[in-house]
């Protein structure tokens, strides 16, 4: 399979039985992802997760449930391109999706932006301004995240494996949790430092895509063919790191000889590095091959944790509730009678508007916090002020009163 001057590895269909149970056992554990700063439901942000802008938790969705009557695709490779918005947060403009063991394209498209945009970042993928209005205009792109969201959603269920290097930037581009998931960069990182990863100026050790394929796979990448030297293509870059898991997988003794040279030449160059502890277990290795829920260690702890969130709970509710109903009585000691009893028609007829609590806590200019929980189900939730509030208006009404006093209304 040849793409912009490179050959890539075609697999016949028992090559690619024997692959997939190879990728399966390479999954990356769950500690491996935390330390890649894979952001994982119910739980908190990982450390060094950038809290400015902060990351909305509420956008993100799980990989769809596994069905067996639903076919999926087993092992798929995402690659993306982005950009830098005005609210400083990265934006997806391009999207590539293949199947790891077929090679086969699924996807390739642009992505419409869905905010005004500070940096393209064009020097890096050739995308600006003018093409992707071009493309919107002619219908030939994603009309947005959520769409390329969805599109890989087409191909993959929480069963797929997915492939692709940095990974984590991708999952955070289209908001999605997903577990089972190969980063080549970690990979080869791990085969050159299996212990101890060494500490740089910018941080932890990392591989580059274009010297690994250079100097393992024996490729040269972004050589002008389509762009200028130098540009990224989001198909390359798929290819290329589906290449790298593949020839992991396939050539153990080479990524052992590649990874010793690299080991070698990097201590030759940085005698005094300093390192740091770094996890490269599997999933297999740490039985640890799903996403985390928030489940108890035994029946007391839930029992304490059942009574800290009530009572916590019940505490917040009525302080809204108490601060809500203040703050209707102020307004009221302003109204005149006649509009105090146009209050009281309207509240009877006041139906909340389902829509109106899902855009708030949708809202953009809504950010979040720092220690932010990753937890997939707060889309439409309101906080305890909030509900305080309206039932403080809704108790005007003196039907709705009388029922709760007397403790009928459910």
């Amino acid at each position: 399979m040849d793409y912009l001057g490179n050959s890539y590895s075609c697999l016949s269909s028992e090559q690619q039985s024997h692959v997939y149970q190879e990728l399966l056992k390479r999954c990356h554990s769950l500690d491996v992802l935390r330390q890649e700063r894979v952001i994982l439901p119910n739980e908190p942000l990982p450390p060094g997760t950038p809290t400015n802008p902060s990351i909305k938790i509420r956008q993100y969705m799980k990989s769809p449930k596994h069905h067996e009557s639903i076919a999926k695709r087993r092992a798929v490779v995402i690659a993306c391109e982005y950009g830098i918005a005005e609210s400083l947060r990265n934006e997806p403009l391009a999207i590539c999706i293949m199947d790891c063991l077929t090679g086969e394209t699924l996807i390739t498209s642009l992505v419409a932006i869905t905010q005004p945009m500070l940096d393209w970042r064009s020097d890096i993928h050739g995308i600006g301004c003018a093409q992707m209005n071009a493309a919107i205009a002619s219908g030939q792109c994603l009309p947005g995240w959520k769409e390329a969201r969805e599109k890989l959603f087409d191909y993959i269920d929480e069963e797929t494996i997915l492939v692709g290097y940095a990974i984590r930037l991708p999952l955070q581009l289209l908001r999605v949790f997903h577990a089972k998931i190969i980063d080549p960069q970690v990979l080869a990182t791990a085969a050159i430092f299996p212990k101890r990863k060494p500490l740089l100026a910018k941080g932890r050790y990392k591989s580059r895509l274009p010297l690994i394929c250079k100097d393992f796979l024996g490729i040269t990448l972004r050589q002008g063919l389509h762009w200028a030297v130098g540009i990224h293509d989001r198909v390359e870059n798929a290819l290329a790191a589906r290449e790298i898991a593949l020839k992991c997988i396939q050539k153990p003794a080479e990524l052992e000889n590649w990874a010793q040279q690299r080991r070698t030449d990097f201590w030759g160059t940085n005698p005094t590095a300093r390192t740091v502890l770094y996890d490269t277990s599997y999933s297999e290795q740490t039985r640890t091959g799903s996403l985390p829920t928030q489940t108890p260690t035994s029946s007391a702890s839930n029992d304490k944790y059942e009574a800290g969130y009530k009572a916590g709970f019940e505490s917040g509710f009525r302080m809204g509730y108490e601060r809500g109903l203040e703050k209707a009585n102020e307004r009221q000691n302003h109204m005149s009678k006649t509009e105090k009893n146009d209050l009281g028609e309207l509240q009877c007829n006041y139906q909340p508007s389902t829509q109106k609590l899902l855009s708030f806590s949708d809202d953009e200019s809504n950010s979040g916090v720092p220690n932010e929980t990753a937890s997939p189900d707060e889309h439409g939730e309101t906080s305890a002020a909030e509900i305080g509030g309206l039932l403080a208006q809704l108790m005007k009404d003196h039907k709705i009163r009388d029922m709760i006093q007397r403790g009928n209304l459910d």
